[in-house]
C-alpha cells in the first residue's frame, strides 16, 4: 500500500510518502517556497516525494490528510450559535469543511484524472499522535500528550498506548488553548510573526516568574481542565490566503489593562526588564498547566513513558522539566511534533487501522532531498567554477574530509557543512547547519551578529557526542537526537563552554552518536582530538529564512555571510576575500 500523507491549510504545509508502512521522504514547502512556515497546497513537496521515489499519481492508493471536518462537529455547531454575528469566525470554524473539496481541486489542477484512490481525513491530535509511531517501541502502558493552537476544534487530546492501539483519554476544545495562550503573549511581547514562540521561550531566561500569580488569577478560569478567561482575548481569527499563516491580536483592551502597555515590535534593543519577567511569569503558568494534565494521568493510569507532541511540544524548556521531574521513566519528542509532522501521522493512520506492518527502520530525521557530488557539480560547481572569488576543490575521501573540516573549525571558527538528507522538522540537526567553534570567546555575537542577523538574546545550541553528553549536562538518562529538550548544564560546561550556556543556566543539547549521523559524529570526534571539546556549537544554515534545501541555497547563504569555507556533500568551497 502507498499512502501520500498531507498537511495544507495549517502552519507548515508538508507531504510524506509511506509505501509498505515505510516512510521514505517527507518535506516542508517551505523548503522550497522560501516563505517560512508556508501553508499553501505542497506541490513542491508532492511533487518531490514522488520523483524521489519514483512513484505516479496513479500508483497511490490513498492521501491522508491531518484534518476531518466532521471531527467535534458537534462542539463547533454550538460555539457558532453562541458566537453568530462573527462573520470572520463563521468562516474559520468551518474552514476544515471545504479542505475536501479544495484537495480534490488541487489533485486535479495538478494531476489531472491520474488519481483514482481514497482520500482520508484523519482527525487532527491523532494524526499528531500517530506522528510518534517511529518511538512507540515496546509501547505498552505509554502516554501521548498532544496540545497546540487548535486542529479540528481540539487543543489538547491525551491517548493511552498499548500495541499501537490509540485510546484518547482527555481532550479539551477551542478556543481553550495553551498554544492561543501563548500566542496572546508572543504578540503582547512585540514578537508578531506566525511562529514566534520560540523567541518568547528564549526570552523569558532573563526574567523572573513574579507576575505569575496575577496571570494564574486573572487569565487562566480553570488549570485542568484548562479554561481561559476569555475576558481578556480575542477568538483566534486565523488567514491561511497569504501563504504565511496570520493571525489577529489575540489580546485585547482588558489584557492591555491588567498588563499594561504592550511591546512594540522592534520598538527597542534592550527588551525592558518588566516584559521579560511577563515572558518567564507566562511560561511558569505554561508548565504548571501542563504538569496538572499530566500529574492527573499519573495518578488515574500511572503510564511509564510520555511521548510529547503538538506544536507545543516544541517547547524544551517544558520537555526539560518533565524529564527532570521523574514523573516518567522516559520522555520523548520526535524530530517534527508540530503540524508538518501530522502528515507523516495522517499517512500511517491506514497501516494502524488495518493492523499492517509498520517498519522500524526509516529514514529519519535525514528525509528531504539529498544530493549526490555529481548533481551537486553539475548544477552549482561548474557554474562558479570559473570565479576568481572562490577556490573549489574535491576531497573524496571521507575520513581526510572530517579530519580537515575540524582543523578548519578549529582555524576558522565557523563553517557552513551541507551534507546528504534534508532534515525532517524545524531543526538543523548536521545536514544543513552553521558549525561553531564553541570554546571562542566571543563566538556566540559573531554568530548572532554577523551571520543569523537575529536577536542577540536568543542561545545557540550544542551538539555533543551521545558517549559526553552526561558530562558536561543534567541529562536525567535522556538523549536528545533532535535537539529539543532543554537541560541544565553542568558548572564545567559554563567555564570551559560558556557560548553554550543560556542565560538561565540552560542547553537546548543535541546528542549525536556513529548509527545516526556517522559524518557529523566523526567531525564532532576529529575536532575532540584537536580542542578537548566533545562538541560544536550547531545552528540553522540560514539567514533571516527557512533552512537551506539545496547546495545553490547553500552557496547563496555562504555568499552573504563572511564564512570562509562551505562543504557541499565532498566539494569545499573557500572565499578567497
Amino acid at each position: 500500500m502507498i499512502v501520500l500523507g498531507l498537511n495544507y491549510r495549517h502552519g507548515d504545509a508538508s507531504a510524506c510518502i509511506i509505501k509498505n508502512g515505510k516512510l521514505l521522504f517527507a518535506v516542508e514547502e517551505e523548503r522550497f517556497t522560501k516563505i517560512k512556515n508556508c501553508s499553501q497546497f505542497p506541490i513542491n513537496s508532492i511533487k518531490f516525494c514522488l520523483t524521489s521515489s519514483n512513484i505516479k499519481v496513479e500508483d497511490i492508493d490513498i492521501i491522508a490528510t491531518n484534518c476531518n471536518p466532521r471531527y467535534n462537529l458537534l462542539n463547533k455547531i454550538v460555539f457558532l450559535i453562541k458566537n453568530i454575528l462573527r462573520v470572520n469566525l463563521f468562516k474559520y470554524t468551518f474552514n476544515s469543511m471545504h479542505k475536501n473539496n479544495y484537495l480534490k481541486h488541487q489533485i486535479k489542477l495538478f494531476f489531472g484524472n491520474n488519481f483514482s484512490g481514497k482520500i482520508l481525513n484523519v482527525s487532527h491530535h491523532l494524526s499528531h499522535a500517530l506522528s510518534t509511531l517511529f518511538f512507540l517501541d515496546n509501547n505498552s502502558n505509554s502516554l501521548v500528550f498532544s496540545f497546540d493552537g487548535s486542529g479540528d476544534f481540539s487543543t489538547i487530546e491525551s491517548f493511552l498506548v498499548n500495541q499501537n492501539k490509540f485510546d484518547l483519554i482527555d481532550k479539551n476544545v477551542f478556543p481553550h488553548s495553551l498554544g492561543f495562550y501563548y500566542m496572546a503573549f508572543t504578540q503582547y511581547l512585540g514578537f508578531l510573526n506566525f511562529g514566534d514562540e520560540y523567541k518568547v521561550m528564549g526570552l523569558s531566561a532573563y526574567g523572573k516568574p513574579i507576575y505569575a500569580d496575577i496571570i494564574k488569577k486573572n487569565i487562566i478560569e480553570s488549570e485542568y481542565p484548562l479554561k481561559l478567561n476569555l475576558k481578556y482575548f480575542n477568538i483566534p481569527e486565523i488567514s491561511y490566503h497569504t501563504h504565511r499563516p496570520k493571525v489577529n491580536l489575540l489580546f485585547n483592551n482588558n489584557f492591555i489593562k491588567l498588563l499594561g502597555k504592550p511591546r512594540k515590535d522592534n520598538e527597542d534593543k534592550e527588551i525592558a526588564q518588566i516584559y521579560k519577567d511577563y515572558a518567564a511569569s507566562m511560561q511558569k503558568v505554561f508548565e504548571d498547566i501542563v504538569f496538572r494534565y499530566l500529574y492527573v494521568y499519573k495518578k488515574k493510569y500511572n503510564p511509564k513513558k510520555i511521548y510529547i507532541t503538538g506544536g507545543c511540544a516544541l517547547n524544551g524548556l517544558l520537555v526539560g522539566k518533565i524529564i527532570e521531574s521523574k514523573l516518567f521513566e522516559y520522555v520523548n519528542v520526535g524530530p517534527n511534533p508540530g503540524d508538518a509532522g501530522g502528515a507523516v501521522g495522517a499517512a500511517f493512520y491506514p497501516f494502524v487501522k488495518n493492523n499492517l506492518k509498520i517498519q522500524s527502520s526509516h529514514n529519519l530525521p535525514f528525509s528531504g532531498p539529498n544530493y549526490s557530488n555529481k548533481s551537486i557539480q553539475k548544477n552549482l560547481i561548474d557554474q562558479i567554477r570559473d570565479d576568481k572569488n572562490f577556490k573549489i576543490s574535491l576531497c573524496e575521501d571521507d575520513n581526510k574530509l572530517s579530519i580537515d573540516t575540524a582543523k578548519k573549525i578549529k582555524d576558522e571558527k565557523i563553517i557552513f557543512w551541507f551534507q546528504d538528507g534534508m532534515e525532517w522538522g524545524p531543526r538543523a540537526l548536521g545536514n544543513r547547519s552553521i558549525l561553531a567553534d564553541p570554546t571562542q570567546e566571543n563566538i556566540k555575537e559573531i554568530l548572532n551578529s554577523t551571520i543569523k542577523k537575529r536577536e542577540l538574546f536568543r542561545p545557540f545550541a550544542p551538539m555533543v557526542l551521545e558517549d559526553y553528553a552526561k558530562d558536561y549536562f543534567y541529562m536525567n538518562g535522556h538523549n536528545s537526537k533532535f535537539m529539543n529538550v532543554v537541560f541544565k548544564a553542568r558548572n564545567i560546561t559554563k567555564k570551559k563552554f560558556p557560548c553554550v550556556v543560556h542565560h538561565d543556566d540552560t542547553s537546548r543539547v543535541q546528542t549525536v552518536n556513529r548509527i545516526d549521523n556517522k559524518k557529523t559524529f566523526d567531525l564532532i570526534s576529529n575536532f575532540y582530538k584537536i580542542s578537548d571539546s566533545p562538541m560544536l556549537i550547531n545552528t540553522s544554515l540560514n539567514i533571516q529564512g527557512p533552512i537551506a534545501m539545496t547546495p545553490m541555497d547553500a552557496f547563496q547563504f555562504f555568499k552573504e555571510s563572511n564564512i570562509k569555507t562551505l562543504i557541499l556533500n565532498n566539494w569545499i568551497i573557500e572565499n578567497k576575500n
